[in-house]
């Protein structure tokens, strides 16, 4: 019979029956107290300590209510690795040339070029990879509206 077996049947079933009945006080205060001194002060096997009857307490009133009895330790004992919090990365583009490619649904700018048929050529070589863009002068478009984006 495994250890949780034998604490739920021989303390804490005795104890929840008498805390339901309201017979009996208990010399600890409460079951839970009770719970814990009978099975630190235990001359048998089933000596605990604090710490370790507090944990089986909680267990067996998890096994009682229908729950898992292991779900607070599942919760505590997953191996996560630790991650560095995540930043957004910020795109910076150069808006200096004349001549943008970007996206005019999006509103979103992915290089500028100082001639215009460098700017058609990067355009032309987005749209072979299936990306769709734009080229525009950006002093026809309000450059303040576009946003730098990668070309994805």
């Amino acid at each position: 019979m495994s250890k949780i077996n034998s604490i739920f049947n021989q303390v804490f079933r005795p104890l929840q029956a008498q805390e339901t009945a309201g017979t009996e006080e208990f010399a600890q205060g409460t079951m839970r107290k009770q719970f814990i001194h009978t099975l630190v002060n235990h001359t048998g096997d089933l000596k605990m300590s604090k710490a370790g009857a507090a944990s089986y307490y909680q267990m067996c009133r998890n096994r009682l209510n229908g729950k898992d009895m292991y779900s607070s330790h599942k919760k505590w004992n997953k191996s996560q690795a630790k991650t560095a919090p995540q930043t957004v990365e910020e795109i910076n583009v150069d808006l200096s040339g004349r001549w943008l490619v970007g996206n005019k649904v999006d509103k979103s700018v992915f290089a500028s070029f100082t001639t215009r048929t460098a700017a058609q050529e990067h355009n032309k070589n987005l749209k072979s990879q299936g990306i769709n863009s734009n080229w525009m002068d950006s002093q026809k478009v309000n450059v303040n509206e576009l946003t730098p984006a990668l070309a994805a």
